[in-house]
């Protein structure tokens, strides 16, 4: 898999939160755009490993800023992060289908 090139300035400054790449970015947001990128990348890995650098970069930037503007307790809020961030759509052509025993079903 082509891994992130997407740093957390990049990321937050392409988010919004911060101005530019180079600029100080608070260390509780700092830790939580760290936290969601390596959820994200972990999703990508799993569903997609043989996806573009591109489409991974990107896939990553719409998962993580869905989760950042989400409120996690809304009782609306889709399961499916991958789809409702959009990134399932990017990832569609690359995405691998496992069809599981129950055994390793369990351990997912």
């Amino acid at each position: 898999m082509a891994t992130p090139t997407l740093t957390v300035h990049q990321l937050a400054a392409d988010m919004g939160i911060i101005g530019a790449s180079t600029e100080s970015l608070p260390a509780d947001q700092e830790r939580r755009l760290t936290r969601l990128m390596g959820a994200a990348a972990a999703l990508i890995e799993r569903i997609a490993p043989e996806a573009p650098q591109e489409i991974v970069d990107e896939a990553l930037y719409r998962i993580v800023s869905y989760e950042y503007d989400t409120d996690s307790a809304a009782p609306n809020r889709p399961r499916d992060v991958i789809m409702a961030s959009g990134a399932g759509y990017l990832l569609g052509r690359w995405r691998v289908h496992r069809f599981l025993t129950p055994t390793e079903a369990e351990n997912v």
